[in-house]
């Protein structure tokens, strides 16, 4: 019965939304930080160090307010969401987020985040 990573379904919410969390680190040392590979994503739309909890309350709005794409749960008990959302704050972009959590812990917790590109049809 599904093998590791198995593919469990799309769901309308993540469950638990309301209490996922991000950590700090990832806010300041990673989406906000000139020397990390997504920096310039976030830069590009309006989020700085000044706004750096904008950032944080834009996502979790966004996972609030989206459908997940992706929904897996590993042989491990680990369980991962992807949660597409439109973020910014000079303009808005469709970036992809990931939630984690593993089999002892309550709530999700944001992975990671990065740009991607609208779907050719979809406005």
């Amino acid at each position: 019965m599904g093998g590791r990573g198995a593919k469990i379904g799309i769901k309308k919410q993540i469950e638990g939304a309301s209490h996922a969390t991000i950590h700090d680190d990832k806010i300041y040392k990673y989406y906000l930080n000139p020397v990390q590979k997504h920096y310039q994503e976030f830069a590009a739309v309006g989020y700085t160090m000044e706004n750096a909890e904008q950032l944080r309350k834009d996502m979790l709005k966004g996972l609030l307010g989206n459908e997940v794409t992706e929904y897996k749960r590993s042989e491990t008990g680990y369980t991962k969401a992807i949660v597409d959302m439109e973020l910014g704050v000079t303009e808005k972009k469709l970036f992809r987020t990931v939630w984690g959590k593993d089999k002892e812990e309550q709530y999700f917790r944001n992975i990671t985040a990065h740009r991607i590109k609208k779907k050719k049809g979809k406005e």
